[in-house]
């Protein structure tokens, strides 16, 4: 009975927003405490059904603190019953995806997919990991032809309306490169790689001429996403993204250097953790393969240049300039302690005075 009255709470609109997020509460607290079959008092059956039934049509939900306590109670189910029990779940937003009356609805949905995909890759059984590899055999080629529609729609139309959705879509995507294939090469065509890097350079081009500050976060946050999908290729696949590697280099240098000051400080720190990953990268370092013996390919040979090339003389004092100017910079105590003991600065420093400020 509580079940249903809770459920009734949650579904109907007619209700104040403050009794329906209450109930939305209570039923997430419920589904914690009793969804599993051994917890005492466990939910039955039909009350499983039931909110099931609540879950699937939550896309259509407008109230935000409504529809964020009804994601956290998907990310929940998915993890107790998707696939074995749920097998319908994806599916079914995937058709809510094609047939949705307004964009809302699909970003909604797509978040729903996004939180069930999350909470999946974390699971660490070998059970739960084989069918995370199945689920995301099934669905990447679906979400990977979403996500290209929308960056097709947003190209040729650049409003904030197509930018939540790829940004979602783009997050699924990395959570399954990741996670999801055990040889990710033999599902990532050269063409989705390409078209993140053109993504990422044209959303920089266009992210410097906003001026409006939410506009500039969703932005930020989008560019994060794509630098997070770069680092999780560079570092499980360094010679399929070694044929890039300029590209790649050029974006994290604009974003770690050129236009740090103008930039979010999360998105700069990415920027520059993708630079670092390709730097200290041995397949793209013939002298550290001829150091460990290892046998120096052509391709090697040939990553190296690239590499070399974009690091001139101009661009490395550059980046040594703005190390030291804007992330090493020393305090006022550090710099009165330089003058007066040069010994007792380190000490000083972890004691009392932070290395970067």
């Amino acid at each position: 009975y509580g079940t249903q009255v809770i459920s009734r709470r949650v579904r109907k609109q007619w209700y104040q927003r403050r009794v329906r997020g209450m109930a939305a509460i209570c039923l997430k607290n419920g589904v914690t405490k009793f969804w599993r079959s051994i917890s005492p008092n466990a939910l039955c059956k039909e009350d499983k059904d039931r909110i099931k039934e609540i879950i699937l049509g939550c896309h259509a939900e407008e109230k935000k603190e409504v529809f964020d306590q009804l994601l956290e109670v998907v990310g929940k189910i998915a993890r107790y019953d998707f696939p074995k029990n749920w097998p319908n779940f994806i599916p079914t937003l995937l058709q809510v995806i094609e047939g949705a009356p307004s964009e809302e609805h699909k970003v909604r949905a797509l978040t729903m997919i996004y939180k069930v995909v999350k909470m999946l890759s974390t699971k660490r059984l070998l059970a739960d990991k084989k069918g995370f590899r199945e689920t995301t055999e099934a669905i990447f080629p679906l979400i990977g032809s979403l996500w290209e529609n929308y960056l097709r729609m947003f190209n040729s139309q650049p409003i904030l309306t197509y930018l939540q959705p790829c940004c979602i879509s783009l997050k699924i995507i990395r959570s399954m490169l990741t996670y999801g294939f055990e040889d990710i090469s033999e599902h990532l065509p050269k063409s989705c790689l390409e078209a993140i890097l053109n993504m990422a350079g044209s959303q920089l081009e266009h992210r410097l001429t906003i001026s409006e500050q939410s506009v500039c976060q969703l932005y930020d946050k989008y560019l994060i996403v794509i630098i997070k999908a770069l680092i999780n290729v560079q570092e499980k696949l360094p010679e399929f993204f070694g044929q890039y590697i300029v590209v790649a280099l050029e974006f994290a240098y604009k974003v770690g250097f050129q236009y740090a000051e103008l930039l979010e400080m999360r998105l700069v720190a990415r920027a520059l953790h993708l630079l670092s990953g390709i730097m200290l990268c041995e397949t793209y370092d013939v002298f550290k393969l001829n150091n460990r013996g290892k046998n120096v390919s052509s391709v090697a040979i040939k990553f190296t240049e690239d590499r070399n090339s974009f690091f001139t003389d101009d661009r490395l004092k550059d980046m040594c300039v703005k190390c030291i100017s804007k992330y090493l910079k020393l305090s006022e105590f550090e710099l009165r302690n330089w003058q007066e003991s040069l010994k007792s600065l380190p000490l000083k420093r972890l004691d009392t005075s932070p290395y970067i400020t």
